[in-house]
């Protein structure tokens, strides 16, 4: 398979260094080494590196899901807090010094500098209120109905301190989890351009030594795909279904030729080629996909593709398709 992805060098590289075993065990006398020195060994010892690279980003990945999952959820617990407290002070405090205590309620998709900024102006807010003499028909602390208890009137200013601290924590563990696999990502990407290099000389040294009508040469592997094998790409769409639970996609039955295989990847938020993990192989008669990869949270975005896969060793993923998942009311 020739180089059409990120995903696709460790099979090309695989395909390369078992042709280079073909060749040399053909001449055992003479076995191919590149002008730059490069042997068989080193080869290995090159794509050994670049698969090892490969395979830490599922669990970096994974970790990363886990933890944007994790955040998001917590974003959605916390943010009623901020409901709840501006309707107590509308309801108990109206007309005193308080009425505009209430602070602006954050997005739950908003970022941590938001929630930070709002949580202290809350719980500004809300020490005053608590220490506050001057409150007729009115007697501190304000408490709040608890959601998390079937609504029991019995958070505190205390309890909210502690949420807020809670959903910094659930920020800082997201960003670390996030620069994990963000790190790994370009440990990988740094080795592309040698392979890359290493497949294209391999196939240079090999058209210059074999002859031209060398069996060997008709199964050398591409470096890329041929002209004109490019398949048409799906016209896929894709919605949140609330009954389901997951993202649903459908696209119309493919009708091209030499087709392997249909596969889906996704990453999370925005679509970036360099995030893709592979969620799914689907056969080519499928015109329907569901899945809640990257989006098991109220308030989560991630991006997918549906690509076609051929038995050519080409691939085409059309446009991305961005999903978000709906907020709670």
């Amino acid at each position: 398979m020739p180089i059409t992805s990120v995903t696709s060098y460790v099979s090309t590289a695989a395909a390369v260094r078992q042709h280079w075993q073909s060749v040399n065990a053909a001449r055992p006398t003479a076995p191919v080494i590149l002008p730059d020195g490069m042997t068989l060994a080193d080869f290995i010892a090159l794509e050994n590196g670049m698969n090892a690279a490969f395979d830490v980003i599922p669990a970096a990945a994974a970790t990363q899901r886990q933890n944007s999952a994790a955040l998001m959820i917590a974003r959605n617990a916390f943010q009623p807090r901020f409901v709840k407290f501006n309707q107590a002070v509308r309801l108990y405090l109206s007309g005193t010094r308080f009425a505009d205590a209430a602070p602006k309620v954050p997005a739950v998709a908003a970022g941590e500098e938001v929630f930070r900024d709002g949580a202290r102006a809350l719980r500004d807010a809300w020490a005053d209120i608590d220490a506050a003499t001057d409150i007729s028909k009115f007697s501190p602390p304000l408490v709040l109905p608890n959601d998390n208890e079937n609504g029991a009137v019995n958070y505190t200013l205390a309890q909210f301190n502690l949420d807020s601290q809670a959903l910094m924590d659930d920020f800082s563990q997201e960003g670390s989890a996030t620069l994990t696999a963000t790190q790994k990502r370009r440990d990988r990407d740094a080795l592309l351009p040698a392979m890359y290099a290493a497949i294209k000389m391999y196939r240079d040294t090999l058209i210059l030594l074999l002859p031209k009508d060398s069996p060997l040469l008709e199964t050398l592997p591409r470096l890329t795909p041929k002209a004109g094998t490019t398949p048409k790409p799906l016209d896929v769409s894709g919605v949140w279904d609330n009954v389901l639970g997951k993202a649903r996609f459908t696209w119309p039955l493919w009708a091209g030729k030499d087709g392997e295989k249909l596969q889906v990847r996704g990453c999370l938020g925005a679509w970036k080629t360099e995030d893709e993990e592979i969620i799914a192989d689907l056969p080519l008669d499928a015109t329907h996909f569901e899945t809640d990869f990257g989006l098991t949270a109220p308030g989560a975005i991630a991006s997918f593709k549906v690509y076609i896969v051929t038995s050519t060793g080409n691939e085409s993923g059309g446009k991305a398709v961005k999903i978000a998942r709906p907020v709670l009311a």
